[in-house]
């Protein structure tokens, strides 16, 4: 839509009530159409995560929304034992209608500026080789690869699911969205570990991340 500015749009924090139009532009842009379990996997992912709800933003035109950006919700603990807030940048979608607008880096911007005023430390992303450049274009700085995992706690805290990185603990394979967030925390769901965030310069080898490159006053 050549004759439409990014001017035009309206850009404002997502509600549950967007979702109906919301889930549908996510399925169709990362290609989740025949996915049954999608939706109660984004109830899982961004409602029922023991680090808080997914802040989340909309642009809409003319009342319709035609891009969504979201980032999830984590909590570092630094070298001094102090707890940290972070969100990492996650799904995103444009309306193909609407492409070439700028709509993801608008959204992007407009999450982190807001977010890093409410007092979030960091804001992060491991992304692919197709969003990479678009992060780096923004301003965000790439640092060295950060290992991310968790450490299970026994066979049978693993019984109900287990990632492919562990099989030798895997039983019958129930996907984590299926279960009640309370079940993540008993014994039947590995306490979730807490990640000690060091610093960029001593971080050793993993997977690639990418910070904005004006850091929140938090780090």
């Amino acid at each position: 839509m050549a004759h439409i500015k990014a001017a035009d749009l309206e850009v404002r924090r997502a509600t549950p009530d967007d979702d109906g139009e919301v889930i549908p532009l996510l399925q169709a842009a990362l290609k989740k159409d025949e996915d049954p379990h999608y939706r109660a996997f984004l109830e899982w992912k961004h409602r029922q995560n023991p680090f808080g709800v997914s802040p989340a933003w909309v642009a809409l035109h003319e009342g319709r929304i035609v891009g969504y950006r979201t980032l999830l919700r984590w909590r570092f603990i630094n070298d001094e034992g102090k707890k940290v807030t972070a969100v990492r940048a996650v799904d995103t979608a444009t309306h193909p209608d609407f492409q070439g607008l700028g709509i993801f880096r608008l959204l992007t911007v407009r999450g982190v500026a807001e977010l890093t005023m409410e007092g979030d430390g960091i804001v992060f992303n491991t992304p692919n080789d197709q969003s990479r450049p678009g992060y780096l274009k923004m301003g965000w700085s790439e640092v060295k690869r950060l290992p991310i995992g968790c450490c299970p706690l026994g066979r049978r805290r693993w019984s109900g699911w287990c990632p492919p990185a562990f099989p030798p603990l895997c039983g019958p394979r129930t996907p984590p969205w299926a279960l009640p967030a309370a079940s993540w925390l008993t014994p039947t769901w590995p306490t979730p570990c807490s990640l000690t965030l060091r610093s960029v310069d001593s971080a050793p080898t993993g997977r690639r991340s990418t910070w904005p490159g004006a850091r929140p006053s938090g780090l």
